[in-house]
């Protein structure tokens, strides 16, 4: 799970239309990821769209209470070990 404003904290999915409607065989991994990248660090004023409003509007009114929300997040969801494949 993610935190932020653009992407789906259920799927993974962001709010990006490169990867959507936009896609073209000619964009590289690079270009994709540098386009990620600059979503996810850009200003919830930028024209990439929203997943979820309320935390857009926490990040917007109350910095602080959204930073903390997000380290929550990481220790709850980020820090555990995930294991893909169990070997039997």
């Amino acid at each position: 799970k993610i935190y932020h404003y653009r992407v789906n904290d259920e799927n993974g999915e962001i709010c990006m239309s490169l990867l959507q409607e936009q896609w073209s065989p000619a964009e590289t991994v690079s270009k994709v990821l540098v386009k990620i990248s600059s979503m996810l660090f850009s200003s919830p004023q930028g024209d990439f769209g929203t997943m979820h409003p309320n935390v857009k509007k926490l990040y917007i009114d109350d910095r602080a209470k959204h930073d903390q929300t997000a380290r929550e997040w990481v220790t709850e969801y980020a820090q555990k070990p995930v294991h893909f494949l169990q070997m039997q």
